[in-house]
């Protein structure tokens, strides 16, 4: 991950209505309960699996309740992990406010931490779902009994529709790990998908890591080369797609045929596939298949879906529905055959404020997507012309790259808005120190701050 040096950028508070729900943690984690990161984050849960630690707390600086994610301590040096992670960072915060996607905010920064020491991780700040208090929070809880197939398409759709926005706003990506613990469903009963620490991009997908980014200058696209795992499975084994097991090219079709198996579990309450070994998974996903072990319905609730069941886990993806759509489209008319109305439209989606794209922009700017953070300031500009935090992180911005005649115009704007507070941020500003001795820099300073 980049190193944090913006010490004074500015981010814009917002609240956003998030609950609790408790659950034991399997393993040790950085924090626990009762501690308070950095003077920041009160813990009040602290969760571990995979590559990741999951704190759930109380956020001082936002006033509200959140999940902190980072790199587990084990990979924190591992270089394949870091990219991981940045690249889950990047995938998530261009998905904005769906409904049923669990919402990524930004990259926290140093100097949001009022006692900020050198230990503490770069963390992504989530919304922290609070779920049913007996089922618990994520799909699994809700599967111990089997759903009612009204409710189980219901989710499918919620998931369906997930996916389908997370294609229109990062065109081409795979989940690549959707199963019920990724899959988190709020008290009202709304599923929403987490977790994209596995998603990749299934067009020009390189076989070795991409090179760092350069700075590019405004208007320039920031072009990055997305890794995918060429060897090993990805993804987790009752739920992987044949082509995952025969490291084959992916596409949407893998995550239709993770959903199949998710459908399968919530109408009968137990796994398509059970196995004790990785390698008898991937003989029944690739050999056996679905249809060989369930050749017709075994019950009403199956018989209404046992045709989207063939279709999502047939082992050939040009045997499955053609794209997302399709699939929405099959279930919705499932569960209008079920319930006898048709299922319930989506929220609309909330337009975001100018803090949203604010914060968006510094988290971009700190992984360097240099195209992606100016037009996020630039939309928090145009939502707000007197936004001066905008202005300001765009010097900022400049700054870094030692620009002097790129930032001044923008850091000028922001002290016509409010010179007494940006005069103060200037001076002590680690991000202008490559540019301070240039006699424009010190000129503005001159006219606005008598410096």
């Amino acid at each position: 991950m980049t190193e944090q040096k913006n010490i004074n950028r500015e981010i814009v508070a917002q609240k956003t209505p998030v609950s609790p729900k408790k659950r034991r943690s399997e393993e040790k984690t950085r924090y626990q309960a009762g501690d308070i990161i950095g003077g920041r984050f009160e813990v009040k849960e602290a969760h571990s699996g995979g590559m990741a630690e999951v704190y759930l707390g109380y956020d001082r600086l936002f006033r509200g309740l959140y999940a902190f994610k980072t790199i587990k301590l084990a990979h924190q040096h591992d270089e394949t992990f870091r990219r991981m992670f940045e690249m889950e960072i990047v995938h998530w915060a261009n998905m904005a406010n769906h409904p049923h996607i669990v919402r990524c905010y930004e990259i926290t920064a140093p100097s949001q931490f009022p006692n900020w020491t050198a230990d503490i991780p770069q963390f992504i700040r989530l919304e922290w779902v609070f779920g049913d208090k007996k089922k618990g929070t994520d799909l699994r809880g809700w599967l111990r009994d089997g759903l009612d197939i009204k409710q189980a398409l219901l989710f499918a759709i919620h998931i369906v529709r997930g996916l389908i926005h997370a294609q229109s706003v990062v065109p081409n990506i795979v989940h690549r790990d959707l199963k019920p613990d990724n899959v988190l469903v709020t008290e009202d009963g709304i599923a929403k998908i987490t977790d994209f620490g596995l998603a990749d991009i299934f067009e020009g997908i390189l076989e070795t890591p991409p090179p760092t980014p350069s700075p590019t200058r405004r208007g320039e696209k920031n072009v990055v080369a997305f890794v995918s795992q060429k060897s090993g499975l990805t993804g987790t084994p009752p739920y992987a797609a044949p082509e995952q097991w025969r490291n084959e090219p992916l596409d949407s079709r893998t995550d239709m045929y993770a959903l199949g198996c998710i459908l399968y579990e919530m109408v009968t309450g137990k796994m398509l596939f059970e196995a004790k070994k990785q390698s008898d998974y991937e003989t029944l996903h690739c050999t056996t298949g679905f249809k060989n072990i369930i050749p017709q319905p075994t019950t009403s609730a199956l018989e209404s879906i046992y045709h989207i069941l063939t279709t999502c886990l047939a082992p050939v993806p040009d045997e499955r529905y053609h794209d997302l759509q399709a699939l929405q489209q099959a279930l919705h008319l499932a569960f209008q055959s079920v319930a006898h109305q048709p299922p319930p439209a989506q929220p609309p989606i909330a337009k975001m404020s100018y803090g949203y794209y604010n914060n968006r922009g510094l988290t971009f700017s700190d992984l360097r997507r240099h195209a992606e953070a100016f037009a996020d300031f630039d939309k928090a500009i145009e939502l707000n012309p007197q936004a001066a935090t905008a202005f300001f992180n765009i010097a900022c911005h400049y700054g870094l790259q030692k620009d002097v005649s790129s930032a001044l115009p923008y850091l000028r704007k922001a002290l016509e808005i409010d010179s007494q507070k940006y005069c103060s941020m200037i001076m002590t500003d680690s991000d202008f120190d490559g540019i301070r001795h240039a006699t424009e820099f010190k000129s503005l300073l001159a006219e606005f701050c008598g410096e």
